[in-house]
């Protein structure tokens, strides 16, 4: 059965604000402007410097009339009653689906900033658990909420309002280790990677999910104009190769903490540039974790198609922050969902 195809582009964060607005101002517009442009929806990431992406997504829902936030949770940071009565409460008041990015939380300073000191495999446990919770809190199947596990214990916890069917959270869970895509394959509607180069991607990827329901989802960063030259000349602006890019892909390698971040730094440090179209230069510039697609749109297109053959139906779009980007990237989608 064909999946619907869905976009998502990205809030940003504070750092990336350039404009004299404020940052709300800023947050305000970027949603209306994935909108405008027919975006499905946006990611709403987080860390211990960001502000709180439950506050960004209320804007989120009180500037726009469809898009969905796609919000960061980190189970270390709030518990799942709280975070389930916030996702009841929003999503009710608004009438609004709001999708979560299940994710664990991978920063060694942060962590031991609060003290987690869980494993990598301790923390997808408790992920686990966490996720399973969310599930019979927003079912309208569970009245009472009844779980013992060990991170969480509920005793018949009522939690009103439920939600509409139709508003139901799309579950995300990124990364690319084998324990994330076993908990993806298991628990999330959506699998959510930083792809390799098509051929890898097929290879290493997605032929993991061909006993799966579960949708893939890539995040990659998308520069195209009517003409490749053009393209790249923008690329090339953006994001300069630079010594100190080139030397933290070795350092990751060597250093890396996790799966997903030493596969980027691999591609990365083999070749810039696969494909003729897929780039590494925004993350050897050190200042992206990206994968890139640079030319024209109808190049970008055809190589999107190419993971959309493979079972990729969701991809997230991140950096885009003017109405520019927005312009062109949404004639590299006009001229997808034709050939789609």
């Amino acid at each position: 059965m064909k999946k619907e195809l869905r976009i998502y582009s990205q809030i940003p964060g504070p750092k990336a604000l350039n404009e004299n607005i404020t940052f709300k101002e800023f947050v305000i517009k970027i949603a209306r402007l994935s909108e405008g442009f027919n975006f499905d929806g946006s990611l709403i990431f987080f860390n211990y410097k960001m502000y709180d992406p439950w506050s960004i997504a209320s804007i989120v829902l009180e500037n726009t009339e469809k898009l969905t936030p796609l919000v960061a949770v980190q189970p270390n940071t709030i518990n799942p009653f709280m975070l389930g009565k916030i996702v009841q409460s929003l999503s009710n008041l608004y009438n609004r689906r709001i999708d979560l990015n299940m994710i664990t939380g991978n920063s060694a300073i942060e962590l031991s900033q609060i003290n987690d000191r869980l494993n990598h495999q301790e923390r997808y446990d408790r992920l686990v658990e966490y996720i399973k919770i969310l599930k019979m809190i927003f079912s309208k199947k569970h009245e009472e909420v009844s779980f013992s596990g060990n991170y969480y214990n509920y005793k018949s916890l009522v939690m009103e309002p439920k939600l509409q069917n139709k508003n139901y959270p799309m579950f995300f869970v990124p990364g690319a280790s084998s324990t994330s895509i076993a908990i993806s394959k298991k628990y999330a509607d959506v699998a959510l990677t930083r792809p390799q180069p098509i051929e890898v991607f097929k290879k290493e990827y997605s032929t993991k999910f061909n006993d799966s329901d579960t949708n893939l989802g890539i995040r990659i960063g998308i520069i195209a104009r009517a003409l490749s030259k053009e393209a790249w000349s923008v690329a090339r602006n953006l994001f300069g190769v630079t010594k100190e890019g080139k030397e933290r892909s070795k350092s990751e390698i060597k250093n890396g903490k996790t799966i997903s971040n030493l596969i980027m730094a691999k591609t990365a440090n083999d070749k810039e540039l696969y494909d003729d179209i897929y780039w590494m230069g925004a993350y050897l510039s050190g200042n992206n974790n990206n994968p890139y697609l640079v030319g024209s749109y109808e190049e970008v297109a055809k190589y999107l198609m190419r993971y959309i053959k493979l079972g990729v139906n969701i991809i997230l779009i991140p950096d885009h922050y003017s109405e520019e980007m927005f312009f062109h990237t949404d004639k590299v989608f006009s001229i997808l969902r034709n050939i789609n």
